[in-house]
């Protein structure tokens, strides 16, 4: 009987102790496979490496074929109105750059004269060629004479040309330009002169174009706006003399010289 507890107690210890040992391999294995399943195995691919550097450009494709022809689909009357618009433009500029040489020329005028008009150059300083009477001697050709005054030459001579009015500035003196005026209240104007000058009545030279002849100015065109003439060089004389060359009906003029 003893025998037997002994054997019964022997196979349970046994069976305890390989319960616990196949524990201890269960758990052993249970740990290798967590282990594996974390690192690559033999044999398994692994993750993609970095691309590699682009090969080169392969030759160029063959072209297409042409597209369809495009229509023009552009609104004609806004290129018109844009046309009108910028010719109102253009004759509003026009205009107004009118408008500031008339003023320029008169701050000109009055800035630069050597003093015909003013009356700085005395009467006896301004002769002429001839003249129709008293009322109408060289000095009466000032700018802006008023009345009908001016310098008018005899009456056989009034459509003569060769003409001329002269101005004496009693040392020589720089001048620039020459303004002038046809006569008041009439048509009577000179539309086209010479200007000769000198520091001697006696060697008196006309004033050269480009080309070597003598510089044809042109005139008036009406009998009361100033007409600005500025010479091709400044000029440094004593005597100023315009020798009239076509005119209106008949020779007559108003005028002064400017220095600036």
């Amino acid at each position: 009987m003893r025998s037997l507890i002994a054997f019964f107690l022997v196979l349970v210890l046994a069976i305890n102790l390989a319960t616990v040992v196949l524990s201890q391999n269960e758990r052993i294995c249970l740990a290798l496979e967590r282990e594996s399943s974390a690192s690559p195995q033999v044999g398994a691919q692994g993750a993609p490496g970095k691309r590699g550097v682009p090969g080169p450009t392969g030759p160029q494709g063959i072209k297409g074929d042409p597209g369809p022809r495009g229509r023009c689909r552009c609104d004609l009357s806004e290129v018109v109105e844009l046309r009108e618009r910028l010719d109102q433009l253009a004759n509003k500029a026009a205009r107004s750059a009118q408008k500031l040489d008339r003023v320029f020329n008169h701050f000109k005028e009055e800035l630069c004269s050597v003093g015909v008009k003013s009356g700085k150059v005395q009467d006896e300083d301004m002769t002429a060629s001839s003249i129709y009477s008293s009322s109408y001697a060289a000095h009466q050709g000032r700018l802006d004479n008023t009345g009908i005054s001016c310098w008018f030459p005899l009456t056989s001579k009034s459509q003569t040309p060769g003409e001329w009015i002269q101005v004496d500035l009693k040392k020589p003196t720089v001048v620039t330009g020459v303004v002038t005026q046809g006569r008041n209240e009439k048509t009577h104007r000179v539309t086209s002169f010479k200007i000769s000058y000198g520091n001697s009545t006696d060697q008196l030279q006309v004033i050269q174009n480009d080309e070597g002849s003598d510089h044809i100015f042109q005139g008036n065109t009406d009998s009361n706006t100033h007409l600005l003439n500025m010479f091709p060089n400044q000029i440094k004389a004593r005597y100023f003399r315009l020798i009239a060359l076509t005119f209106q009906d008949y020779i007559a003029l108003r005028l002064d010289y400017l220095t600036c």
